[in-house]
């Protein structure tokens, strides 16, 4: 991020083509650069380092989108929400394409919606090689970014498909949204360098709880998995809890193309159906995925609670593990229920009692359990959605979020 700060006062000139922000009564006491997070509804806010975010009002974004690094005066005398500012200047355009859909034609043009733009700014759009019609998603280039009659100029390039094929709505939004869909060379060079085991070299320096019965507890719908749960009971009636965490900073390195990667992506993205991962797949789908019967690094929460719940001791330690099963929630609940039989069952059951154990203590210190039940979108193999399927807030979630909660 660019970052500029001088002392200004009473500035009345904007630095624009074509239109002017609002007029402000306050008055601006410095300019600052940097890049602009917008919200759908065309507000945004501009880091500024010094202080708080400084807030940009519709009316005042001067035309940006997000992502653009722009040069903003901030206004005297804050108001409730902080500091309030307007840009002045678009320093650089965060963005060279854009995606949209086309909604109709005018003479040899098309005209386009897009959702980064908003219902209030249209785009004008050629085509040389692409016969389009309307309800088509396309990803274009963008030639002016306002024109005289402030329109959007851009140039098709590629056809994702029609709006009427729901197939392609992962696709289209992947565009719409700017997400990195692909991995640099050197990203994925980094990621396969490890191989594909934990090998004995990984273990120096390490806890070895591969002895731990440990399960992994997660949806249906679920491609990797971060975090393993072991639990016993002593003979005095102590629970002895285990959090597992898989040790993704092992792999990834600070400075590394991967750490800069996955700064740059931040999280995972995740679809009916398909997820955007933050890291490249030999990582997130593999060695950072405490799938069983393998060996994997993690980070272990160790807690020792007694019967009624109180915390005796704990520490947290580099350790590796190896998962006995992977259940889904609905599979952990049909063995809790006893409609399903598992070698696992009495671990289940035990987690059921320390689940009960931890949210008595809870509730007895005035915590309000919000039980609300939730949807998911299930779709088939084509990406096509096919209803709605209700996930309830059962005691298998419970207990995750309980022994979460309590690393």
């Amino acid at each position: 991020m660019m970052h500029r700060m001088t002392r200004r006062k009473g500035r009345k000139s904007f630095k624009t083509k074509g239109q002017k922000p609002k007029a402000s009564t306050q008055e601006a006491t410095r300019t600052v650069s940097g890049s602009i997070s917008l919200h759908q509804r065309g507000f945004g806010f501009v880091k500024d380092p010094p202080g708080p975010d400084v807030f940009i009002p519709k009316t005042a974004a001067l035309g940006a989108v997000d992502g653009d690094v722009v040069e903003i005066e901030v206004l005297g005398n804050p108001g409730p929400k902080g500091p309030e500012g307007r840009v002045i200047q678009i320093l650089k355009r965060g963005r060279t394409h854009i995606a949209g859909t086309i909604v109709g034609k005018s003479g040899r043009h098309y005209t386009a919606f897009s959702p980064l733009l908003g219902p209030d700014k249209g785009v004008v759009v050629r085509s040389k090689d692409l016969a389009l019609q309307e309800g088509d998603r396309v990803i274009c280039r963008v030639l002016n970014w306002n024109n005289d009659v402030d329109l959007v100029e851009a140039m098709a390039e590629k056809r994702i498909g029609h709006i009427s094929d729901a197939s392609v709505d992962i696709d289209a939004a992947i565009a719409e949204f700017n997400l990195a869909d692909a991995f640099a060379p050197a990203v994925i060079a980094e990621a396969k360098a490890f191989g594909t085991k934990v090998t004995p070299d990984m273990m120096e320096g390490r806890h070895d709880l591969t002895h731990l019965e440990s399960v992994t507890i997660d949806p249906d719908t679920a491609r990797d998995f971060d975090d393993a749960i072991s639990l016993t009971q002593d003979d005095n009636g102590h629970f002895h809890l285990g959090v597992h965490i898989a040790d993704v900073a092992h792999y990834v390195k600070s400075g590394s193309h991967l750490d800069k990667e996955a700064e740059s992506r931040c999280n995972s993205t995740y679809f009916p159906g398909r997820c955007v991962p933050m890291l490249p797949e030999a990582l997130s789908n593999e060695l950072c995925s405490l799938k069983p019967k393998v060996i994997r690094l993690t980070q272990s929460v160790l807690a020792e609670f007694t019967p009624s719940g109180d915390l005796v001791r704990f520490e947290v330690v580099r350790s590796a593990i190896r998962s006995h099963k992977r259940f889904t929630y609905k599979e952990a609940l049909a063995v809790i229920e006893k409609q399903k039989k598992s070698v696992h069952a009495p671990l289940l059951n035990l987690m059921v009692d320390f689940c009960l154990v931890l949210k008595k203590k809870r509730m007895e210190r005035g915590s309000i359990d919000f039980a609300m039940p939730d949807n998911v979108v299930i779709v088939n193999a084509e990406g096509v959605p096919e209803r709605l399927e209700r996930v309830e807030y059962d005691i298998t979630h419970q207990m995750i979020e309980e022994f979460m909660l309590k690393a």
